[in-house]
């Protein structure tokens, strides 16, 4: 494991999380690393933080473009000490985390016939299910409006 000195960490790095820059100073561990993304971006405050990952771009061979490398606790500290400067940081979060959360129940159904909400897609939109075949005959567009109105 590589002990971290100020003499070996970069004098900052740059924190992105979707396409949002910020410049930080470079945490000793794993652990203040996502302490400091947390706290910088506050929409990851709520993420579990087993489900945030810090990625860097990383050249296999010199004819391939760079690929997105997740960065292990166990190689954080290695990673700093040979990252530049203001070099990135990306900050993701597992796909499930970025949905919107989908509710048991929902006001007003249509003509008094029950509504019923099934299991989100991958999109994170409810699909409503109407009970009435006469419920049956809107649009995806309509649903989707009609989700979107309930929710904001």
């Amino acid at each position: 494991m590589t002990t971290l000195t100020p003499s070996t960490l970069p004098e900052y790095i740059t924190y992105r999380f979707r396409n949002r820059l910020v410049y930080v100073r470079p945490a000793s561990t794993y652990e203040t690393a996502l302490d400091v993304a947390q706290k910088e971006f506050a929409e990851l405050s709520t993420v579990p933080r087993e489900n945030i990952s810090l990625n860097t771009a990383a050249m296999i061979n010199k004819q391939d473009p760079p690929v997105v490398v997740r960065i292990s606790e166990s190689a954080w500290g290695a990673t700093m000490a040979r990252q530049q400067s203001g070099g990135v940081i990306d900050i993701g979060v597992s796909e499930s985390d970025l949905l919107p959360p989908t509710y048991a129940h929902l006001s007003e159904p249509t003509s008094g016939a029950e509504t019923k909400v099934v299991p989100a897609d991958v999109t994170g939109v409810s699909a409503l299910s109407p009970s009435s075949p006469s419920q049956r005959k809107m649009s995806g567009r309509q649903w989707k409006g009609r989700w979107f109105q309930w929710c904001f």
